[in-house]
């Protein structure tokens, strides 16, 4: 278009100086008609901009497993996986609180058959501690995000790792949910989050459920729930008693674990890490490092109707 327009106007000033020579008057004497001729100047287009390549999306490094897809029980009827606030939990999303960074010792009793959590990791460590973050609770009336949970202090540990090391899905001591070998359900994954449920029924309750943020899904795993998926979940992948299902993506990995879809606290010594050392003690409603920690003062039993007094 811009050199259609040049050609037009070079040939608009030819015309005119065309016209003006004609029409000039003829030389009188010494004296003589000087003519200037005048070009337009056109600026260059200024140089096109080049657009920058993106960033490649690496993908996760494949950790050397299979994966199998085992048949469903109970399927959730509800929203689609990836707005599922029970299944994506980025759907609810968190907040960061300041809160002790160590394992506590609850009362109450505790169940041998509890996921553990130290087992996400190839050393069995009981890993640094890196953040603290309360999930969101969900307005299933209105279908939105509530307030924030605050049944515990911490809902969503952070954890320091070594990026690119192998994460496992957290073993547990309790019965297996097909054929004696496969443990834990994948009912949610994308490429850096995953979602476990040990059960058959493809959902997060009953029993335990575990939500990993920033892992390095395994591509084997994600492309078999990928398949599982589009097939109308009648069959999901089942992983099998601390099975690796990717490497850490950076420097911290996020867990959140549930119980009967109730999110709890991830830093409980008696229930995810057990066989380890507290660092701090629930005393009514408050903790405290173990070492100084008061005395549960005993609550003294009431006197029945009647009954002579102690």
């Amino acid at each position: 278009m811009r050199t259609f327009v040049r050609v037009i106007l070079v040939a608009a000033v030819l015309a005119a100086l065309t016209l003006g020579l004609a029409g000039a008057p003829a030389a009188t004497g010494a004296a003589s008609a000087t003519w200037k001729t005048y070009f337009p100047v056109f600026a260059k287009d200024p140089p096109a901009t080049p657009t920058p390549s993106p960033t490649p999306d690496t993908a996760c490094p494949a950790t050397g497993q299979s994966y199998d897809l085992i048949p469903t029980d109970g399927r959730y009827s509800g929203p689609p996986p990836d707005v599922n606030p029970d299944l994506n939990l980025t759907v609810r999303g968190w907040v960061d609180v300041d809160e002790l960074k160590g394992l506590v010792n609850y009362n109450g009793g505790t169940d041998s058959g509890a996921p553990q959590l130290y087992s996400l990791f190839g050393d069995n460590r009981t890993p640094t501690f890196s953040s603290t973050h309360r999930v969101y609770d969900w307005d299933w009336v209105n279908n939105r995000r509530g307030g924030v949970l605050t049944n515990w202090r911490v809902t969503l540990l952070g954890m320091a790792t070594n990026p690119g090391e192998v994460i496992k899905s957290p073993a547990r001591s309790g019965s297996d949910i097909y054929q004696g070998v496969y443990y834990a359900l994948v009912v949610y994954a994308e490429k850096t989050r995953i979602t476990l449920h040990y059960g058959r029924n493809d959902y997060v309750a009953p029993g335990y459920g575990i939500h990993l943020e920033n892992v390095c899904v395994d591509p084997s795993l994600l492309a078999k729930y990928q398949q599982g998926n589009a097939g109308g979940r009648v069959q999901l992948p089942a992983l099998r008693s601390n099975q690796p299902l990717g490497t850490a993506r950076g420097g911290e990995l996020l867990a959140a674990i549930r119980d009967t879809g109730t999110f709890m606290d991830p830093r409980s010594q008696k229930d995810w890490w057990q066989g380890r050392a507290a660092q701090y003690e629930a005393v009514g409603g408050s903790i405290f490092p173990v070492d100084r920690a008061p005395t549960p003062v005993a609550t003294p039993t009431p006197l029945a109707a009647g009954a002579p007094p102690r």
